[in-house]
């Protein structure tokens, strides 16, 4: 039996009402634009979202290096709270995580996430490391899946996963296209964790199957030559 054990969360200090977002649309973009888009704001009914660094530092952000180190060092600081978190709550021994996951989709490391976070959670060194990217809204549920998998093999015992989104940096302010505003409307940035394990006592909720599906698209530019 694979039990959820403990989850773990935190947002960033910084509050972006919708009535700042619509004020920033204005700013940036026509008024015809800014009133489009705004209804969209309107119509998501995301009344705030939570950014690193505050919306007027976010808009002046250079090139793609300067944008992933605020990544870099945000996703750090929210994954080791909410890993610490969930360890601490759901009283699991660092030293008894045989594997740890690492989500995220939003910037890039090398090596990655938990492999910086392993040593300040006190992990063991030979704990299993996967990270996981390019899975977008979906990454979250397939590191469930797969973290239960593994556990069902019984090689493994507690298994830790961390996701972390920091999409704010990637706000676009020069000729965004639609799907640039949208994604800035939709998503703000967040941490989570779980532990997920084989030694439980029955409490919490089980993992009793996953499994995915890729469905088809009629988008020329996902098949392969």
């Amino acid at each position: 039996m694979v039990e959820l054990l403990q989850v773990a969360t935190a947002v960033p200090p910084h509050c972006v009402e919708v009535s700042d977002t619509k004020s920033y649309l204005e700013r940036f973009l026509s008024p015809t634009a800014a009133k489009r888009y705004g209804r969209m704001a309107d119509g998501a009914r995301i009344h705030k979202r939570y950014t690193v660094v505050p919306p007027d530092e976010l808009v002046k952000l250079g090139p793609i290096e300067s944008r992933n180190r605020v990544y870099t060092t945000h996703a750090l600081s929210l994954g080791g709270a909410v890993a610490r978190d969930a360890l601490a709550t759901g009283k699991t021994d660092p030293n008894t995580v045989t594997a740890v996951l690492s989500v995220s989709c939003t910037g890039y490391m090398m090596p990655s996430l938990e492999a910086h976070l392993g040593r300040h959670l006190g992990l063991s060194p030979i704990a299993r490391r996967i990270p996981i990217s390019e899975l977008g809204c979906s990454a979250g549920v397939g590191a469930v899946g797969l973290a239960a998998e593994l556990l069902a093999s019984a090689s493994q015992r507690n298994v830790l996963l961390i996701s972390v989104e920091i999409c704010s940096p990637l706000v676009q302010i020069v000729e965004p296209s639609t799907t640039d505003v949208l994604a800035n409307l939709l998503f703000g940035d967040a941490a989570a964790a779980a532990i997920l394990s084989t030694e439980t006592n029955g409490d919490g909720p089980q993992v009793l199957a996953s499994q995915s599906c890729l469905w088809p698209t009629v988008s020329s530019t996902s098949e392969c030559a």
